[in-house]
Parts: structure tokens; sequence; C-alpha cells
């Protein structure tokens, strides 16, 4: 199997910060250029030189309103729409397309605001403005799941469960919205998720003293930590796979492959289902998913069974709510996968940042000892050092190439002077207006300070430190279950 969710490890031994793109964030938009959330452009000392290229007058306001064919686009041929295009940012370490090299490139070359387009689809508008903001204000509640375009997961269950009632993580509109507010309550609520901190801290105490086993691949390592803190969390299982236990790398790396399949089908065919079964790679998918979902049931009736079990997801079993076991094992699975990657995905981009600036990993490590005290992270711990270093990390290496993603808008908007129609698609990434800092490809977690945000309180750049920008995850009722 793959080294975890990415190739963490040879970036380390490269020391450059480009990454493999997080599974989930390569399937989250059904777009190809959310494939990807590295970028193959580092200068000598690391820094993330493409940051420094991008246009700096990403909040002005707009003057007119022109129609959507007049917004600048990626050249575009007949029935493959952008492909062409796309294939020229394809990963280096054939790892999908690099997301963020072509925002930042087409948004200093075209603008703002530009179009491309896969076959058969709509047309996609990427957006670098505090105006993508319009499209929460006007977008009705008939929304999709994250997961409403990865069709490998659709395909999957028609095929296999015909005639079962799909999560809400694969629905839309009203059905998804039915389902999200059902299971918000177990995830969101203050209560219930300081309650969780016992069995995150056991499952760090528990991974933490074999890190160094790990020096050679360092992406296994965190895929492996982050199933283990995710299974503790939702289910109360701790499968102590990061610490080498034998039965819990059983299920772990059965969950990884998984899931790792099952995206990795639609970043090689997202055009055309069919392409993909040429090449016998749905086979390999049915089959390691079908694997995946034994073992989430098999975690899944482990921790009904163990009465001191405690976690969200079981919460959320135990209460009803009308599941069969396979839909649990559905939901569990798309779960531990969303919120297992991208929790590897941030960890090492941090641990990266953190060594390539060893001022910034001092000062870290002096607030964490004052704070805690060799203490475990408690409900009442604060470090606001911390949480500075996640949000510059997330700002320079964010682990989702795009974080906000609304497909087929419901509603015409009004971005930076072009009306969007209906039925178009609109993505957003912080990392797209990340230069409006000051030295935009320095690690500066200051910049998240109190006193640093007061100093932009009223000005345009108060953007930077709205949720949507300064959360990689979202914000609000949609917000992502794994954040």
């Amino acid at each position: 199997m793959r080294g975890g969710f990415g190739n963490a490890s040879a970036l380390l031994r490269a020391a450059r910060p480009m990454r493999e793109p997080a599974a989930v964030a390569r399937a989250l938009s059904g777009c190809p250029v959310a494939h990807g959330g590295g970028t193959d452009k580092m200068g000598k000392s690391g820094k993330l030189d493409t940051m420094d290229k991008m246009d700096k007058t990403a909040f002005a306001p707009a003057q007119e309103a022109r129609d959507a064919s007049q917004i600048p686009s990626v050249k575009m041929w007949p029935l493959v729409g952008s492909l062409p295009t796309l294939l020229q940012y394809r990963a280096k370490t054939g790892a999908g397309i690099r997301a963020m090299d072509l925002a930042t490139e087409n948004v200093d070359k075209l603008g703002k605001i530009f179009a491309l387009r896969r076959s058969g689809s709509n047309t996609t508008y990427v957006v670098a403005s505090s105006e993508y903001l319009k499209v929460f204000e006007t977008d009705s509640k008939e929304v999709r799941g994250v997961l409403d375009d990865l069709w490998s997961l659709h395909q999957f269950y028609k095929r296999n469960f015909p005639g079962q009632k799909l999560n809400s993580f694969l629905l839309r509109g009203e059905e998804w919205r039915k389902g999200r507010m059902a299971l918000n309550p177990y995830i969101f609520n203050a209560k219930k998720a300081k309650s969780y901190l016992p069995q995150v801290n056991a499952a760090v105490r528990a991974a933490l003293p074999h890190i160094t086993k790990h020096e050679e691949n360092l992406g296994e390592y965190f895929a492996y930590a982050s199933v283990d803190m995710f299974n503790s969390v939702a289910l109360g299982v701790n499968l102590k796979a990061s610490a080498g236990d034998e039965d819990g790398l059983r299920l772990a790396q059965t969950i990884v492959e998984g899931a790792t399949q099952a995206f990795e089908l639609c970043r090689f065919a997202p055009y055309s289902k069919l392409d993909i079964l040429k090449f016998g790679a749905w086979r390999k998918f049915e089959s390691s998913y079908s694997a995946m979902l034994s073992v989430i049931t098999e975690i899944i009736e482990r921790s009904l069974a163990d009465p001191q079990a405690e976690g969200f997801l079981k919460d959320f079993l135990v209460h009803g709510h009308g599941m069969t076991s396979n839909e649990a094992s559905s939901m569990a699975s798309i779960l531990v996968a969303a919120a297992a990657d991208t929790t590897s995905s941030m960890l090492f981009n941090t641990v990266f940042m953190l060594s390539r600036n060893p001022e910034q990993q001092s000062r870290l490590r002096v607030a964490l000892h004052d704070e805690l005290q060799g203490r475990d992270w408690q409900a009442d711990t604060r470090c606001d050092y911390l949480n500075w270093v996640l949000y510059e990390s997330q700002r320079m290496m964010p682990a989702l190439a795009f974080n906000h993603v609304q497909r087929a808008i419901t509603e015409d908007v009004v971005i930076e002077g072009y009306n969007i129609p209906k039925g178009s698609d609109v993505l957003f990434s912080h990392h797209l207006i990340a230069n409006a800092v000051d030295r935009p490809s320095d690690f500066t977690p200051e910049r998240w300070s109190d006193a640093e945000k007061a100093k932009r309180k009223g000005t345009p750049m108060e953007f930077l430190d709205h949720p949507l920008v300064r959360e990689p995850f979202g914000f609000g009722p949609r917000k992502c279950v794994g954040s």
C-alpha cells in the first residue's frame, strides 16, 4: 500500500514544502483542480515563492456587471474542455493535479476570477476575492453533500447495495440537510467536544513514542496516528496502529487503502466512468472499499459491545436515527477517511513548517511547556501561540487546495463585476488571497495575534480574519465534520 495518505517522508528529505494532495481534497469538489494541495515551486530558502507573484489588489470592489462569457478562462478545447490545460499541472510525483500552482499562476495571468470546464460538467469559476462571500449570501439551502460528485461511491453502492438509502454525505438538498442537522449536535456541541479530550490524549500518548521509528515515512505515521485519533473520538476505539499494534495496523491499513482507492479512481478518471473501467481499476477499488467497510463494521461492533467506549458516532448510533448497520458503516467510512486524511495532512504540514523555522519551533515548545507543565491537554487549556502556528501553517500550506466549493449555485450572483449564472460551480481558497499579508513567504504565526487582528479591523485586510478564510474546513452548519 501507499505510504499513508501522502508521500510525506520524501518531501521532508527533499526539504521542500510540496506535498501530495490529501485524498479527500482531490474529490471534495468533483473538479480536477481540487485534486491537489501542493506546489512544485520553491525558493532556495524553502519559502513559497509563488505567493509573492500574486495580485495584491484581491480586495478591490467590482465596478460593473458583465456577462460571464467575458470572464478570462484557461484554454478550452471542444469535448474535453480544460483537460489538456489541467494535465500541464500534473504533479511530478504522479499524484494528481498541482491545484495551487494552477490557481496561483492563472490568478496572476488572468485576474481575480477565471473560468475552466471539464467535459460534460458546468463551467467552474475560481475566485480569489473577498466577493466570494456573496455566494454564501445568495445561495439557498439547496446544497449538495461534499461527496455528491464522487461517482465511485455512488456506483459502488448502486452495484453492491441496491435499494439501500445513501448516507447524507452523498446526498443533496433537504435530504442532505436533515442528515447533517441530525449529526451536528454530536460533533459541534461544545460540551460533547470537551468530553472527547481523554480519547485524544490517550491516542497521542500511545502514538508519540513511536514517531522516530517512522523517520523514513512520516506520511504513513501521521496517517495511522490520525486514524487512531479519529476512531478514538468517533467510536471510543483506539486501534494503536501508530504504536505498531499488529491488529490495529491491519485495520488502519485497510482503511487507508480503501479511502485511497475511492478517491484515486475519480482522480484519474474524473471525466468518464468508462475510462477507468478499461484498466480494471474499478475492480481494485471495489475490493479495497468492500474490505474497508468490513473493517469499519468490525470497529463499530467492537465499540457497541464495549460499555466503556465513548464517541460521538457511537452516541449518534445508539440514539437511533433509523440507521441500519450498512448505513452506519457507510457513514463511518466516509467520516474516518475525510477526517483522518485532512488531519494527517495538517499535522505533516505544520511539523514541516516548524522544522524549517527553528525560532518559531522553540517559541512554541516554550509556550506549550509553560501551559501544560507535563499535563494532558484539558478543556480549559489555552495556548494562543499554538493556534497562531496552526493558522499560519494553513495559510501557507492548506490541507485542502480549495476549502470552499459551491456546486450548481441556485441563484445568479455578481462577483468582481461579472454575473455568474445560476447552475455554475464556484471555487475559493484562502491560499489565493494569502499574499495580502506583509511578507507572505515568511512563516510568521504572530500575524494572527489579537494585536495584529486589531490593526486589520475596519480595513480590507479584515477579510483575512473571516471564518471563511481563517478556518481551513469551512464554518457554520456546513462546516466539515472532520474539522
